[in-house]
């Protein structure tokens, strides 16, 4: 075959005519003559490639009948003597054949499939010419796309192209940065549609390969934040599909193509703008999109979302469990902590990304974390109120109680201690936040945050033994601010006089006392003096702990089903012995936060008596078993306060009822609309209320002196015997 003059399109001469129309029977015998008989010139050539565009089906259909694959490479056999754009327009016609079988012609694949092999096994030399840099960009074009075309076949031909082309004799990383802003099919384009293909069409063992070959994949990452919208959507899709979410690629693998490199250059193209010629014409200033925010938005949620899928993920993504927690001598994703270095907390996009990145490698909270340190600084910001907000999600989102039940048992209390408070929340940043020169906001919305961290704590504790509960939350106590402090700055606040734009208000009131009363009740410490003899606190304080009370004891009973059935957030699995003990672990619970809760009652309705009101003392009536236990006590001593400085509620009061059987008058009462003027009980339903076995216990212990004024809680505590001081009055 030689090279010669081609024809206008519709293959007639330039002789200034309309060309003449020519008929496909004269094509295909044009064209196979060209096919079998040497020296043909090219014109006969663009006349087929010309006649393809409109009878396309036919016209192959005609060339499979009459021709094999084999003779039809043979068009390639003299390539070395033709010009770069004759083998083009070669490339183009064979790719246009490939294309028609595959999509058009079911049944004549073999056709097609001895086509690629005869290329693929003896014309590589060819496409090697073609792919050189110095050819033009429609010629190099011509040879991806034939490539692709071939992909296009399936496995078999994937798989042969893998182990014949050579990626780095075509020079591949060189061939990607080949740009045209004005065509959307540029030799880039065509290069990554290449790896596409063969992502797409090959099997799992030709994915390996590919993986396998240097600078392929990972060169496509460098470009991509000056790239097209529509070849970032396909690469991105294509590689979560097909490399990401596929369980035969090893995270080793995997790690090898997602190192630092290729994460940060894809980290950038979360603020893609609009595709440029080159990167040097890249910047993230908004004036410089040359793209809508709509499409610059899509762009961010898919790359978010293939990001969050390698960076997020320990069963498909390149996320190493460590059983220590950051806590031990290697770091156990190093990769990860350098590109959360990388990240700024300043860009929402990254934010996210490292939220769910902490939140699936948690080991990353000690070895990232303190380089953000400054963001979580207490001022007041609305930057530094977001980074607060931000942090407590990563926690509340965390596993923590999944993650605690597998730690190794000689060492769960310093590892849970790392899922509990970052090591950057020191003693000396939680002052900050209470310090005299702190808007009230900045106080609650840290305080906020401890709150949760006090109730996360707390439920931990709950699936440690008895002997690791103790160290853990005397370590934990040591760790959060004191609640001298808490206190200290709520009263300074309570200092600013109305009107001033410091003032507290009542949410803010209610924020710091919940928190000191949670803290009271976990550590089991009592609440600073400044708060518990504070008079204008007292109806505030009454109403938190109320609301602390509930809330722990729904953590317990949550506790206690997770026991039972192993359902809930503790989804806990034990054997028969385990659930005595925590059963008993947690009636100890119950029992002192009940004693708790009415100490404190006792000690506030003391300096306020105005609190105590009907409900009250019926609520505390149906509490009340008439033993001489520190919670029953202190009940008792509110009952006596209740008679002496309000007659009028005592004589509102059935105070004969106790326990059930007060709980039974009160809702007796409550349906048949009986006045408040209470009932008193027969002498049976009284003696009916009693328990035969205290009653015998009782004149066992029954101490020999008993005064019947004033007060024994703390100094005599009987847990099992009547209260003689209320039975003997009844």
């Amino acid at each position: 075959m030689t090279a010669g003059v081609r024809r206008p399109h519709g293959g007639a001469e330039s002789t200034g005519e309309l060309p003449h129309p020519i008929l496909p029977a004269a094509v295909i015998a044009d064209f196979l003559r060209a096919v079998k008989v040497p020296g043909t010139t090219f014109s006969t050539l663009q006349i087929f490639a010309d006649a393809l565009e409109r009878d396309g089906v036919e016209l192959v259909r005609e060339v499979v009948r009459k021709s094999t694959g084999t003779e039809v490479a043979s068009l390639l056999n003299d390539a070395h003597k033709l010009k770069s754009a004759d083998i083009a327009l070669i490339f183009t016609v064979l790719e246009k054949i490939i294309l028609t079988v595959a999509s058009e012609m079911e049944g004549q694949e073999s056709f097609a499939l001895e086509l690629s092999e005869v290329l693929i096994t003896k014309q590589l030399r060819t496409f090697y010419y073609m792919l050189k840099t110095t050819n033009k960009s429609n010629q190099m074009k011509s040879a991806f796309k034939l490539l692709i075309a071939m992909c296009a076949l399936g496995g078999r031909t994937v798989k042969l192209l893998l182990t014949q082309f050579s990626f780095a004799t075509c020079n591949f990383a060189n061939l990607v940065t080949r740009r045209n802003t004005v065509d959307p099919q540029d030799v880039r384009a065509c290069a990554v549609h290449l790896v596409v293909a063969i992502l797409m069409f090959g099997d799992n063992q030709s994915i390996w390969s590919l993986l396998q070959t240097k600078n392929v994949i990972s060169s496509l990452f460098a470009g991509l934040i000056v790239d097209r919208s529509q070849l970032i959507h396909l690469l991105l899709t294509t590689l979560l599909d097909r490399v990401v979410n596929n369980s035969t690629v090893s995270k080793t693998l995997k790690v090898q193509l997602f190192n630092q490199t290729s994460l940060r250059q894809l980290c950038r193209v979360l603020a893609w703008n609009g595709h440029k010629k080159s990167e040097k014409e890249f910047t993230d200033e908004d004036a410089s999109a040359t793209s809508s925010l709509e499409e610059r938005s899509g762009i961010r949620d898919t790359v978010l979302r293939f990001l969050m899928a390698v960076c997020a993920s320990t069963k498909y993504g390149i996320v190493f469990q460590d059983p220590t927690f950051g806590t031990g001598a290697r770091n156990s994703n190093h990769v990860l902590t350098e590109i959360l270095r990388s990240l700024t907390m300043t860009s929402a996009h990254h934010r996210e990304l490292a939220r769910v990145i902490l939140i699936a490698a948690p080991d990353q909270i000690v070895h990232f974390l303190p380089s953000w340190k400054p963001g979580f600084v207490p001022r007041a910001s609305d930057k530094w109120t977001d980074m607060m907000g931000w942090l407590d999600s990563i926690y509340t989102s965390m596993d923590v109680i999944g993650r605690v039940k597998k730690l190794p048992g000689k060492s769960r209390v310093p590892l849970a201690l790392s899922l509990v408070l970052p090591t950057i929340m020191d003693q000396e940043l939680q002052q900050e936040a209470f310090s005299e020169k702190q808007p009230v906001h900045v106080t609650t919305t840290f305080l906020k945050f401890l709150g949760g961290v006090l109730v996360r704590l707390y439920k931990i504790s709950l699936v440690l033994s008895l002997e690791e509960r103790k160290q853990f939350l005397v370590a934990c106590s040591e760790k959060v601010v004191l609640p001298e402090v808490v206190a200290g700055s709520l009263l300074k606040l309570l200092s600013v006089p109305d009107g001033s734009p410091g003032r507290v208000t009542e949410v803010d009131v209610r924020a710091v006392t919940g928190y000191l009363v949670l803290d009271s009740n976990i550590f089991q410490r009592d609440l600073p003096v400044l708060i518990s003899e504070a008079a204008d606190l007292a109806p505030v304080l009454a109403e938190v702990v109320d609301s602390v009370r509930t809330e722990l004891t729904a953590v317990l009973e949550q506790f206690k089903t997770s026991v039972s059935d192993g359902s809930g957030d503790f989804g806990m699995e034990v054997d028969v012995s385990d659930a005595v003990l925590l059963e008993r672990q947690k009636k100890a619970e119950s029992k002192w936060l009940r004693t708790s809760t009415l100490s404190l009652l006792l000690r506030v309705t003391e300096s306020n008596p105005g609190l105590l009101s009907v409900s009250l003392m019926d609520t505390l009536m149906s509490a009340y078993t008439a033993t001489l236990s520190e919670a029953d006590q202190s009940i008792f001593d509110l009952i006596r306060r209740a008679e002496q400085w309000n007659p009028e509620l005592a004589a509102s009061v059935s105070f004969c009822y106790f326990g059930r059987a007060a709980q039974k008058h009160q809702l007796n009462r409550a349906k048949q609309g009986i006045s408040l003027l209470p009932s008193q009980p027969t002498l049976r339903e009284f003696v009916d209320s009693l328990d035969g076995g205290l009653i015998a216990r009782t004149a066992v212990d029954f101490p020999i002196r008993l005064p019947l004024n004033g007060s024994l809680v703390g100094q005599l505590i009987i847990e099992d015997a009547y209260d003689p001081r209320y039975v003997a009055c009844q």
